[in-house]
């Protein structure tokens, strides 16, 4: 699917394409509720869930989930875009619009900015 969207699409419209999916797919999360550490740890356990490896950290711009195992790193190895989509999953299940600052190669790691003014 990543190959035809972006051999049909422009970069930018891949991207909002993915982001979009994404966001869909956190609609069908369960509602999360409670302070804002509290919903990235849900967001966290449920990445961990789908076969990630991640954890929260403090960095200067915020908080930061560091992932450590990517559940999308066979795309991603292909397709760094692909990481849109989990941005988007976790801007909706956090509630609050988070950056996507992953690691793209041959062995991607996840990482993604809650900035402190969220």
């Amino acid at each position: 699917m990543l190959e035809e969207l972006t051999g049909r699409l422009s970069p930018e419209q891949t991207e909002a394409v993915l982001l979009a999916v994404g966001r869909r797919l956190g609609t069908g999360a369960p509602r999360r509720s409670g302070a804002l550490q509290e919903r990235i740890r849900d967001a966290v356990a449920m990445l961990n869930e789908l076969g990630g490896d991640a954890s929260v950290e403090s960095h200067s711009q915020g908080l930061r989930i560091r992932g450590f195992g990517c559940p999308l790193s066979a795309a991603v190895a292909r397709r760094p875009e692909a990481c849109r989509a989990v941005e988007g999953l976790l801007s909706e299940v956090i509630g609050v619009p988070v950056v996507q600052c992953c690691e793209h190669g041959p062995r991607p790691r996840c990482c993604f900015t809650i900035p402190s003014a969220a």
